[in-house]
């Protein structure tokens, strides 16, 4: 399982990852990176990352210190659309193919020098695979 060394580990909830018959995509699988907003604090988003709700992705992006790694490379975190949305065109190959980065803060609101850094930075090394 592939995590990168230069980001913290939070792991998520692992009922938040795969798709029945597909648990898990090969490092050849990845197609690219997402970047979304969290549209919230850090915290908020940690606590919808342990919470029921059917969402998870890769990476936290705070404003201020380190990424945070949730889940191997290698798992499907839903970042993408809902475990059971059947668009193939969006939801489902998007969360097959594609690495999910949440940033802190919410949608417009200009990334910091810090979430500028990191995330080129995950960019770098997911290409480098």
């Amino acid at each position: 399982m592939t995590w990168l060394s230069f980001c913290a580990r939070r792991p998520g909830p692992e009922w938040k990852t795969g798709y029945p018959g597909v648990p898990s995509r090969t490092l050849q699988g990845i197609e690219g990176v997402v970047d979304h907003s969290m549209e919230g604090s850090l915290s908020a988003a940690y606590g919808v990352l342990a919470g029921p709700r059917q969402v998870s992705w890769t990476f936290s992006i705070p404003k201020v210190g380190e990424p945070v790694q949730h889940y191997s490379l290698e798992k499907i975190p839903w970042h993408a659309g809902l475990p059971g949305d059947q668009r193939q065109d969006t939801s489902l190959i998007g969360n097959l193919t594609l690495i999910g980065k949440e940033h802190e803060g919410v949608e417009g609101e200009p990334w910091t020098e810090n979430q500028l850094f990191w995330s080129a930075k995950i960019d770098v090394a997911c290409r480098a695979l």
